[in-house]
């Protein structure tokens, strides 16, 4: 045996070759494959809203909330949170879940929220 040749020619698979398509076909390496594809970031919900001046509109999310105003202007309040935020057209927030409330401040505002 001369080396570390992983081929000995390029019309036939190597023992290494053959071995790591062997792996692949394993019920261990398939179940990790789908093991790993669950971790993936997933974005559960999305919501957009035509919210009139005063119409509220509530979500609640164990995690991160992303408020995004497309048209008008809203304000933003958070459950646990004494803080109002203003979001004027194209700005967006990011909040840590609870309970949000979602009010328009001008004629028509139009929100879009998305839970992760």
């Amino acid at each position: 045996m001369s080396g570390l040749s992983v081929r000995s020619s390029l019309s036939e698979p190597g023992l290494l070759d053959i071995w790591l398509e062997s792996l692949g076909r394993s019920k261990v390496v398939q179940g990790l494959r789908k093991q790993l594809a669950k971790l993936r970031p997933v974005r559960l919900s999305w919501t957009e809203t035509m919210l009139a001046k005063g119409q509220i509109a509530t979500t609640r999310s164990d995690g991160l909330v992303r408020v995004r105003c497309l048209q008008g202007s809203a304000m933003v309040t958070v459950e646990g949170d004494s803080m109002d935020r203003e979001l004027k057209q194209g700005n967006t927030l990011s909040l840590q879940g609870g309970m949000v409330a979602i009010t328009g401040l001008e004629e028509l505002s139009r929100v879009r929220m998305e839970t992760v």
